[in-house]
């Protein structure tokens, strides 16, 4: 146990020079002596790189060991290595095994891994009310995947009694969380307002947040919102922004705006080079821009 703290010492930098290469020294020690804690950081590390070079079967090797002694977060690691078939030969009857375990000590983690499971039939029978069992448990502990997609099952009644109020209660936690695909989900229902009471103000709010992760659609509805003014301020150069973003990200919409925006001198000084550069760029993917 001293060498594991040792470990985490130079993790992070506690009265020692942080030093990764020192970390793993003293966790692959301690591995060796087996401590679960230790061989649990020492498979994420090789899992992601972290002073070594990744190595899947490796860290798997040390999930499984960690595991072996009932070491809590090892479940899901070790099972999710072999979900996904890293380091492992991919074995879905191992991995439900593995998540039950995970299950049955509390991980929220593992109640929405093992729901996928029934969701998809994968290593189980397919069954949608056991995955919304499973994903409501994990959902009130707050893990923000399974809110989302406990939402969706409600939006459409799979596996439970279609409820819009609930699928859109549990899809705005998770967006209220930061999930981004819960995010731009939350926008599309108040653009539509299929759900929920048409709301533009709503909607551009959070295609905003969204967009500000990364969210490629998002990113063009929200351009969309500042060039028609819809549930805001119409803003020609906030919408080339949000465009230009969408646009190097190869959106096909988003390229064909950007080269209006350019043609016409939306935002931006006119250029019609470059007017043409964004529109065969769409057009290569299939718009044929006027």
């Amino acid at each position: 146990q001293a060498q594991f703290q040792l470990c985490l010492a130079y993790l992070q930098g506690i009265g020692v020079a942080e030093s990764k290469q020192e970390a793993y020294k003293w966790c692959r020690k301690s591995a060796e002596q087996d401590y679960a804690d230790a061989q649990y950081l020492l498979g994420f590390i090789y899992e992601n790189a972290l002073a070594v070079n990744q190595d899947y079967v490796e860290a798997a090797k040390w999930y499984k060991r960690a595991a072996d002694q009932n070491f809590k977060d090892a479940y899901v690691a070790l099972a999710n290595c072999y979900y996904n078939g890293k380091g492992v030969a991919k074995d879905y009857d191992q991995a439900v095994k593995y998540y039950k375990k995970g299950v049955d000590v509390g991980s929220a983690e593992a109640m929405y891994q093992l729901g996928m499971c029934y969701s998809l039939g994968n290593g189980v029978e397919e069954d949608e009310a056991k995955c919304v069992s499973l994903w409501l448990k994990a959902a009130e502990k707050g893990y923000v995947k399974a809110q989302f997609f406990l939402g969706l099952q409600y939006l459409v009644g799979n596996g439970v009694q279609r409820n819009d109020a609930e699928g859109v209660k549990w899809i705005r936690k998770a967006a209220e969380s930061g999930f981004s695909y819960a995010q731009a989900y939350l926008a599309e229902l108040y653009h539509s307002g299929e759900v929920v009471a048409k709301n533009s103000v709503e909607a551009a709010k959070w295609y905003r947040k969204a967009a500000e992760q990364g969210d490629v659609a998002s990113q063009v509805m929200l351009g969309h919102c500042y060039h028609y003014g819809d549930g805001c301020t119409q803003n020609y150069a906030e919408a080339l922004k949000w465009y230009t973003k969408a646009a190097n990200k190869g959106d096909m919409v988003a390229q064909t705006m950007l080269g209006i925006y350019y043609y016409k001198g939306f935002g931006v000084t006119q250029n019609k080079t470059e007017a043409k550069k964004w529109l065969m760029k769409a057009a290569a993917q299939g718009n044929e821009a006027e």
